[in-house]
């Protein structure tokens, strides 16, 4: 007698509470996955503290377990779950926590939570989702087919993982001008080996299998390097008998070099070897010449080779005339300041935001000199969000309160002189320029924590008006080419979760 159909064969959008738990699970790693790479990667070039990875997977992970719970799956309900989370996790960033705990207390801006964040965030967690939505069904299909050998996926992963990495690290080594160490090369082998292990083991060699596989790896070398990776390991001498450290002069990418210039060697690279490359396990030896055929990807990548003087996003503002010191009068002066924001990544390695300031103010006759050259990454009590060193068009908090959309904010290290004599070295130093009438251009030199040496703990200079501007091309640059990366990712999404499939069966390679 054939037992009774349960609810999962009746209704395949319904999962059995295991089926809920597993698919609970992967939606929440790879919606964040998407969150990291797409969105705080590609689109913003950010990075907030670790608390904010770890708390955001919870909440995809409470807010779509339940929904799958109780309304099933699919992409109208992915959508719809997807929209209430993104409520959710707004008003969570915009009302009850910073980002930056505990490493800095940072408020997300009326841009980044409402105007930006919304749109980005539903995106990534979408697309997050419709990639779990298609690995869920893609593993019942291949699960029913006949599966490669243990063996054969073990060594075809391991030969291929050779293959990505030596092409697709040397290309992106040719195009930069700059190896990037045996490091890095290792690590990635120990990405990209597992990665193959598990994907294939899980997926099958399916044209289409193999096409998200690549793009998914990309992503994924993308954004370790991103958040995890940088460039310069090991230095010499290597430490082998001597038990002495060596040195370690590392780095990390800037936007330029990781994602306009890295990125798509990677994914050439990685479809070519995994797509384009023959089909036939036992034609291994073809598979380098089928990758070397991404080098015309590499000359054209030169020409957009990022000289070290050229990277980040640069300013200039400055003030000259009357100038406000607070405790000593009205006076006159003029402040110069270059400032270079290297993009918000939480390290204290290189490269770091550059700020450059040179003031001179005539008061209560005195003239006190300001030369700051080296940029405070953060504040020692962690009194301050530094934003590592220069911010540009940011909200800032004054201390009594009130809130300003400032120009630039920027943050470093100084001397300062009065009368040719040295008042302090290494003093802390904040500068804002900002539109509003009430809080122009300001000079901070000096705090109670770290006071100048002399009657008064801080110097306080207010120029009335100023000239530069916040650069916004950059930003502009990384919304469009941002956005138009998660528009076809969605598109590509809907595609591959929408259509009918059939099942096929998979030969033993």
């Amino acid at each position: 007698m054939r037992d009774a159909p349960t609810t999962q064969q009746l209704r395949p959008d319904r999962l059995s509470a295991a089926g809920v738990a597993k698919f609970t699970t992967t939606v929440a790693l790879a919606a964040i996955f998407i969150d990291a790479s797409v969105g705080h990667g590609l689109t913003w070039e950010n990075d907030p503290y670790w608390t904010y990875w770890v708390t955001k997977t919870f909440l995809i992970a409470t807010i779509f377990g339940l929904g799958t719970a109780w309304f099933g799956i699919g992409v109208g309900r992915g959508a719809i779950i997807t929209a209430v989370h993104t409520i959710a996790l707004t008003v969570y960033y915009w009302t009850f926590s910073p980002i930056g705990l505990p490493s800095t207390p940072t408020w997300l801006d009326l841009e980044h939570t409402w105007v930006t964040g919304v749109p980005i965030h539903f995106g990534v967690i979408y697309v997050g989702y419709l990639l779990a939505l298609w690995a869920w069904r893609r593993r019942a299909e291949f699960r029913d087919a006949e599966t490669p050998t243990p063996g054969g996926v073990a060594l075809a992963s391991l030969l291929y993982g050779v293959v990505i990495v030596v092409v697709a690290g040397g290309l992106s080594a040719l195009a930069l001008g700059e190896f990037p160490g045996f490091t890095w090369f290792l690590v990635r082998l120990l990405i990209t080996v597992p990665f193959l292990l598990v994907w294939r083991g899980l997926f099958g060699t399916e044209l289409v299998s193999n096409v998200v596989g690549a793009v998914v790896l990309a992503l994924i070398w993308a954004t370790y390097s991103q958040f995890l990776g940088p460039v310069g390991l090991p230095d010499t001498p290597l430490r082998i008998l001597n038990p002495a450290p060596p040195p370690a002069t590392v780095r990390w990418l800037d936007y330029k070099e990781l994602w306009l210039i890295s990125m798509p060697i990677y994914l050439i690279v990685m479809l070519v070897a995994m797509v384009l490359a023959p089909r036939r396990e036992a034609r291994m030896a073809r598979r380098p010449l089928a990758a070397a055929a991404s080098l015309p990807l590499v000359v054209f990548t030169l020409g957009f080779t990022v000289d070290p003087d050229d990277r980040g996003v640069s300013a200039s503002f400055r003030a000259t005339g009357d100038v406000e010191v607070e405790g000593q009068g009205s006076g006159t002066g003029d402040v110069v300041i270059s400032a270079t924001d290297m993009g918000n990544r939480v390290s204290p390695l290189p490269p770091h935001d550059r700020v450059s300031i040179d003031a001179t103010m005539e008061a209560d006759g005195h003239t006190y000199r300001l030369s700051v050259r080296q940029p405070m990454v953060e504040d020692p009590l962690g009194n301050e969000s530094t934003w590592w060193g220069v911010a540009f068009g940011v909200d800032y908090r004054q201390a009594n309160g009130d809130n300003v959309r400032a120009d630039l904010v920027a943050y470093g290290l100084g001397e300062l002189t009065t009368d040719g004599e040295v008042l302090g070295q290494g003093l802390p130093v904040e500068v804002i320029a900002s539109r509003d009438a009430e809080y122009p251009l300001m000079l901070e030199i000096g705090n109670d924590t770290m006071p100048i040496s002399g009657e008064v703990s801080e110097l306080v200079a207010t120029w009335s008006s100023y000239e530069g501007s916040a650069p916004e091309g950059a930003a502009i640059a990384r919304y469009v080419g941002g956005g138009a990366v998660l528009l076809v990712l969605l598109g590509l999404g809907l595609i591959l979760t929408s259509r009918p499939r059939t099942p096929r069966r998979t030969g033993t390679r």
